[in-house]
């Protein structure tokens, strides 16, 4: 409810407690991969995920890949820590800072698909919320006002929006066979 934590609350995304969840399955991307920052797994919960998920990295591994979810079985997505990406495309997200934004409960976004190889930006999406006015000591992100207007939930749009620029090679084949 703070105005000034969250960098980015208009690409809101579950990556940050369960990361590509939302990319990873039979008719989605094979894998995804991303820095060393996971979230945290309580032991508690060890029946509910893929033993590899409690795994630790060593000193020399600078990324996770994350693969194998059948989204039938929380424990089917499966983590390795690896020291080099195969992957050519990402994608990054930043928030946009402009004077008076926040103070006025406005904030914006960017989410930009890239080729990690030549940095080009492939697209970008942005975006802004509306949450309380001047005067209020709080904000609401998760029931702002957006522009443009999300329709369904943040991870599934942002999947959508990746998903449109880099077509998952299952699709490819799906849609060619519909042709």
């Amino acid at each position: 409810m703070d105005r000034y934590i969250i960098e980015d609350p208009y690409h809101q995304t579950e990556e940050s407690t369960r990361p590509g969840s939302a990319f990873i399955g039979p008719k989605d991307y094979i894998y995804f991969e991303t820095s060393l920052s996971e979230p945290t797994r309580e032991s508690w919960g060890r029946e509910y995920y893929h033993p590899s998920m409690f795994d630790k990295p060593k000193p020399s591994d600078k990324y996770i890949r994350y693969f194998g979810n059948d989204h039938k079985n929380q424990d089917s997505m499966q983590k390795i820590y690896v020291n080099a990406l195969k992957s050519q495309y990402g994608y990054i997200w930043r928030g946009i800072k402009r004077p008076h934004d926040r103070e006025n409960g406005i904030a914006g976004g960017e989410l930009a698909v890239v080729d990690l190889k030549t940095n080009e930006i492939l697209a970008l999406w942005r975006g802004f919320l509306r949450s309380g006015n001047s005067s209020s000591k709080k904000v609401w992100w998760a029931a702002a006002h957006a522009c443009p207007r999300i329709p369904g939930p943040y991870y599934h749009e942002i999947y959508k929006f990746v998903a449109s620029v880099l077509i998952p090679k299952n699709t490819r084949s799906r849609i060619a066979e519909n042709d």
